[in-house]
């Protein structure tokens, strides 16, 4: 569940991670910010009186749970970003915006309804007004951004969710927001302003506000490539199809692998005989 953000109006954030991409995390001055470490007491103190509902938990891709970190040790509430090997996985902090890999699951335990209806605090944020050099957030580019605002009390503006923009953890209710961050609150001078005089990147043509103004997607009219028929792609006597599919239509799939936050392998769910027929032959 996540927060209800106010537009266009300055506020405090304190800024918890800055990741990948140029991305960052922060918290508003809440009661429930605050009331965080009792939080992951409390989890704690479930999961010491219910050891053993942890002993079969498997989850899978996308499941929301309660995690020991490595760091800590501290209970958190996260959600399962991939599976790195049978035992371990990649972990997203759902009310600190970190995320750690290879986590036992040991440290894992099922999640309580009760402990997730107080909305997530990790507000996933993209700085706006700023493009990095070439277009690329590179290894420099991040580490200038974080040097100005991790771990900071900064003066903030949310814009609204960011176009064009999707990932593994919008698709899991963690809205992005496009965000200025102000260097005092009685000033104007942006983090933006500040990483453009440092020749780490430049401003965009378009305003935050025209940004948002255009649709988050455009339906595609015409296929990027015209696929072969099914006499050109499939052998004679072939017991496989050729997998088609159109752009712009929805399809049930099955999620296997998140290589990262932007990049997700699945199957078609109904392709699920002939895959299974696909293993019987190779290991005929």
């Amino acid at each position: 569940m996540s927060q209800l953000i106010s537009y266009h109006t300055k506020c405090k954030v304190f800024v918890t991670t800055v990741g990948q991409e140029g991305l960052f995390y922060v918290h508003l001055d809440t009661p429930e910010a605050f009331d965080l470490p009792r939080l992951s007491q409390e989890i704690a103190e479930v999961v010491r009186n219910n050891l053993d509902k942890n002993r079969s938990f498997l989850p899978s891709v996308g499941t929301k749970c309660f995690a020991q970190s490595l760091l800590d040790n501290t209970w958190y509430r996260s959600l399962v970003m991939s599976l790195d090997s049978p035992t371990t996985y990649s972990l997203y902090y759902l009310d600190y915006g970190y995320t750690e890999t290879n986590v036992p699951v040991s440290r894992l335990f099922p999640h309580i309804s009760k402990f997730f209806e107080m909305p997530y605090q990790a507000i996933q944020c993209q700085l706006a007004n700023f493009v990095p050099k070439d277009g690329v957030w590179t290894e420099e580019v991040v580490a200038a951004l974080s040097n100005n605002i991790n771990m900071q009390e900064v003066p903030a503006m949310f814009w609204g969710e960011c176009p064009d923009y999707a990932s593994f953890l919008t698709e899991h209710d963690v809205p992005c927001y496009l965000t200025t961050l102000y260097w005092e609150e009685s000033s104007d001078h942006t983090v933006a302003e500040e990483m453009v005089s440092m020749t780490m990147g430049t401003h965009p043509e378009e305003s935050p506000e025209k940004m948002l103004s255009v649709p988050k997607s455009k339906p595609m009219k015409e296929p990027l490539a015209t696929p072969p028929t099914e006499s050109e792609a499939t052998p004679t006597g072939s017991k496989y199809t050729y997998l088609s599919f159109e752009i712009g239509l929805e399809y049930k799939i099955y999620i296997s692998h998140a290589e990262s936050p932007d990049v997700v392998w699945g199957q078609f769910s109904d392709r699920t005989d002939e895959l299974n027929q696909l293993v019987i032959d190779l290991q005929s």
